[in-house]
């Protein structure tokens, strides 16, 4: 609830990773470990809010794993009754 008492909604875009995220997640362990992280761990919809992320934000982790030399393991169980029209999205590597 916010201050004056009402419901706030929080759209679930709020929660999606994203590079900015990802980077600052990244400095973080930097930081504190000195080593980098070596995987990036993915899992929908097993997350609080029972949500898939869209198409184009596991392009985006894909793409910044890639970038920062970081394993990507995602829990894709529901992607084939989500990710119908775009099959081969996520699973497609170069």
């Amino acid at each position: 609830k916010s201050s004056d008492g009402k419901r706030t909604t929080i759209p679930p875009s709020f929660y999606y990773p994203n590079k900015a995220s990802l980077t600052h997640a990244y400095n973080l362990s930097m930081e504190q470990t000195s080593r980098p992280p070596r995987v990036l761990l993915l899992s929908h919809p097993n997350n609080p809010l029972g949500i898939c992320y869209p198409p184009e934000v596991m392009a985006e982790c894909i793409e910044w794993c890639r970038e920062n030399e970081v394993h990507l393991i995602s829990d894709e169980i529901y992607a084939g009754s989500v990710y119908r029209q775009k099959r081969g999205l996520i699973a497609k590597s170069s």
